[in-house]
């Protein structure tokens, strides 16, 4: 049996929503499935509920990262705030917004210190004339640290000593800044 692979370049928003959907465990987990009650929130978003009620906002894009971020961030936004209303007694904020792309949009590591956005990338691929969604290596939706920055001399901290001490009066100015 030959089996005949090919990376596709172009697809349709519906091709991939289709493939999002039939990769939906993949995506999100087991225990989420889709949200089927919700009204339609854009062409490269889908909204999935876990057992918990929780909600999770998968939005994509075939070709570009930084629109599949923007439009998750709007989808989230739009159920915070319009559809509120519908769910007035039992509204539930979505938790995890799941940004699918051919590569990871610019910002993801400041957004995943945030604790509620992950990356995953794909390529769409062909097998024997039947089109699936390829993930590839996972440890990069892994959530990673931010580092919070410093001000002033870190007494603890040797290595370090390329780093400019603040002068007194500046020193000043951060220690009366809220905490």
């Amino acid at each position: 049996m030959t089996l005949k692979l090919r990376i596709v370049g172009d697809i349709s928003s519906e091709e991939l929503q289709g493939l999002v959907e039939d990769s939906l465990h993949t995506v999100a987990g087991e225990e989420h499935e889709l949200w089927e009650t919700l009204p339609r929130m854009g062409e490269r978003c889908l909204i999935v509920q876990s057992p918990s009620d929780e909600l999770t906002v998968i939005s994509f894009d075939a070709a570009n990262a930084t629109r599949a971020l923007m439009e998750g961030l709007t989808c989230m936004e739009n159920l915070n705030h319009r559809l509120a209303s519908l769910f007035l007694v039992d509204y539930v904020k979505p938790s995890r917004l799941i940004v699918l792309a051919p590569e990871s949009p610019p910002g993801m590591e400041a957004l995943r210190g945030c604790g509620f956005v992950e990356s995953k990338t794909f390529k769409v691929v062909e097998a024997n004339g039947e089109r699936g969604l390829l993930f590839e290596d996972t440890a990069q939706s892994v959530r990673a640290p931010v580092a919070a920055p410093h001000f002033g001399a870190d007494r603890d901290r040797s290595d370090e000593s390329n780093v400019t001490e603040l002068s007194t009066e500046e020193e000043q100015f951060f220690e009366q800044l809220p905490q």
